[in-house]
């Protein structure tokens, strides 16, 4: 659990916290910040991969490169962060997309939480 912070710039966007999980890339390709990813559960959502889309997270927002496959990262199962493009179902819109396209979300639906 993090603050709404950007830990290069020390900004506070908010009062809420940040509920992410540690997760494995093994989609076989490299994942970006913002990106939205399926967890498996059967790894206990330890690991990218299963059909269901209401387990879901998104990729760290600030992250400097990409997630290549078998490497770990952190991904947001509640709270706010951006994701690359629209917001997708399990969160609601908190601003308008910036000028790179991507949208400052809130996660709400993810089934992950809570595990």
């Amino acid at each position: 659990m993090f603050r709404d912070e950007n830990p290069h710039t020390g900004v506070l966007y908010s009062n809420a916290t940040v509920e992410v999980v540690a997760v494995k890339n093994v989609s076989g390709a490299d994942v970006n910040a913002g990106d939205v990813v399926n967890l498996d559960p059967d790894t206990v959502f330890g690991e990218t991969g299963g059909a269901d889309a209401t387990l879901f997270g998104i990729v760290d927002e600030y992250l400097n490169a990409p997630v290549k496959d078998g490497e770990v990262f952190w991904a947001v199962v509640r709270g706010p962060t951006a994701v690359n493009g629209a917001a997708p179902t399990g969160t609601v819109a908190s601003g308008a997309p910036d000028a790179n396209g991507n949208q400052r979300v809130i996660v709400i639906g993810s089934e992950a939480y809570g595990m």
